[in-house]
């Protein structure tokens, strides 16, 4: 061995010594838990037992909690998990007591680093009370919540020196996960849909329970990495095709012309996919990122909805600095040593994708009057293109259509102050906040000093579920022919 190197793989073997694995088998299997009814939650005691719990129902708060554990390679710990949360919502909507009879929120939460399923997890206490605080207020909104938190060994050393080592093997085994993650995303989603044709069947029309529901996908930062390594591509598939068919060949779909194309209307997975300072770098957004930007010609369909939503807080000194760096060592300098041709690209390779200029959509703001304040990034939309005589001329983006996003909640409150007459909404979204919104990395849970990231979404979600509803009633129109009975 070279005696250069026997100094940093000393210091690495002290390290490893100073730092103790985590464990590989699962926190809560169903083996070990009765899944049994915890009633009312109170975040200052812990009911005994809790910690083994693979589902927790708290009936009388009006929300339950379900525990979908992934390993190391992107599989379920306990595969019983996924099919016990299946067979409790199927068997509730079938019972005279039912707590999703009339509507269901569902929240769906992937957890960054560091952190796992364990009970002492801040994160997971921090997501219960979340659902606690939605369930009393879906209650009045005749919404029983669903909440699922997806872990995976976000933590993987015990120890002082864990942050210095398992930047990494973290983030390749985010992306790892996310590609297990296809399966119970796509159950969860069945879940929603099994809630909504039970409605149906008990008199209600799959619009009227649509329009009384909610299903929301949040990934924070390598969670964040992960919910897109499982969404993104088949997002990015959905969306793009349809696109360019009405870009390249409008004639194709009976066009005139490119200034009349009008792309089909894309779906989601549910109403929102939103990612929290996601650790994740600007590269693999890139198409994505082209389609929109340089769209002066393609009109969205009139109820598209607003598919994906990246929230980056401006003082994330994580994402801003210990991604590039992490990433730039990862890759050995290459991009530091980029073509120049290559250097824009070399910089997404190692720049978080909320932190990089150019993808910037809108910046929100918090209000003196507690309003919220998103307002476009004009550089974004202001698109450059030679005039008739060669001058530079502006031509304005398309964007989805206010009518449908008016930014009112159900009670018809304007809680989201926009831009006068365009508000600039995009299919997919990058949105960096100020502090109020969002506290540096973690700083976005309700009992996280100011932020208001849970109150700019409840109310985003509700003022585009107009387009959302008419959208997923349709799909699931098409999937009840497909969709079991019961599970």
């Amino acid at each position: 061995m070279s005696t250069s190197f026997q100094p940093a793989v000393s210091l690495l073997l002290s390290l490893l010594l100073l730092s103790a694995c985590t464990t590989r088998s699962a926190y809560r299997p169903v083996s070990a838990g009765k899944h049994a009814e915890l009633h009312t939650y109170d975040q200052r005691t812990q009911p005994p037992g809790r910690e083994h719990e693979c589902l927790e129902k708290y009936s009388d708060g009006n929300f339950w909690l379900g525990h979908v554990e992934m390993t190391e390679y992107g599989t379920f710990q306990d595969p019983a998990q996924m099919s016990l949360l299946e067979t409790a919502v199927d068997q509730d909507t079938r019972s005279g007591r039912s707590l999703f009879k009339k509507g269901i929120t569902i929240v769906v939460f992937v957890h960054g680093w560091f952190n796992n399923a364990q009970e002492k997890n801040e994160n997971l206490n921090h997501f219960r009370q979340m659902l606690s605080d939605l369930g009393a207020e879906q209650r009045r909104q005749n919404r029983g919540v669903l909440g699922v938190y997806l872990s995976w060994r976000g933590r993987s050393l015990s120890g002082i020196p864990q942050k210095f080592l398992t930047y990494w093997s973290r983030g390749r085994t985010a992306e790892v996960i996310g590609q297990g993650l296809v399966e119970p995303l796509a159950r969860i989603r069945n879940i929603h849909w099994l809630v909504a044709s039970s409605a149906g069947r008990a008199g209600g029309s799959s619009l009227d329970i649509f329009q009384n529901s909610r299903l929301v996908f949040i990934g924070h930062s390598f969670g964040g990495r992960a919910l897109y390594a499982a969404v993104g591509k088949t997002m990015e598939s959905s969306f793009l095709p349809p696109y360019w068919a009405a870009r390249s060949f409008p004639r194709a779909q009976g066009k005139g012309s490119q200034a009349q194309a009008t792309m089909q209307r894309v779906t989601g997975l549910g109403d929102l996919v939103l990612l929290i300072n996601p650790a994740l770098k600007s590269l693999p957004y890139r198409p994505t990122h082209y389609a929109m930007s340089s769209n002066t010609m393609v009109s969205y369909d009139p109820k598209q909805p607003v598919l994906m939503m990246v929230l980056s807080a401006k003082n994330d000194l994580p994402n801003k600095s210990l991604l590039p760096f992490g990433e730039t060592l990862g890759n050995r300098f290459r991009d530091w040593f980029a073509r120049r041709d290559d250097a824009k690209e070399a910089r997404q390779n190692i720049t978080a994708l909320g932190h990089f200029p150019l993808y910037r959509t809108h910046d929100l703001e918090l209000m003196e009057s507690g309003q919220f304040r998103l307002s476009k990034v004009e550089s974004y939309f202001n698109v450059l293109k030679k005039g008739a005589n060669g001058a530079p001329t502006s031509l304005p983006l398309k964007t989805l259509r206010p009518d449908l996003m008016n930014f009112t909640d159900a009670r018809g409150n304007k809680h989201i102050v926009t831009d006068p007459g365009d508000p600039g909404l995009l299919p997919f979204m990058v949105v960096s906040t100020s502090k109020k919104i969002i506290n540096g990395h973690s700083g976005f849970w309700l009992n996280e000093g100011d932020s208001k990231a849970y109150d700019f979404v409840k109310f985003f979600i509700s003022a585009q579920n107009k387009a959302v509803g008419a959208a997923r009633a349709e799909q699931a129109a098409a999937a009840a022919r497909v969709l079991p009975t019961s599970y």
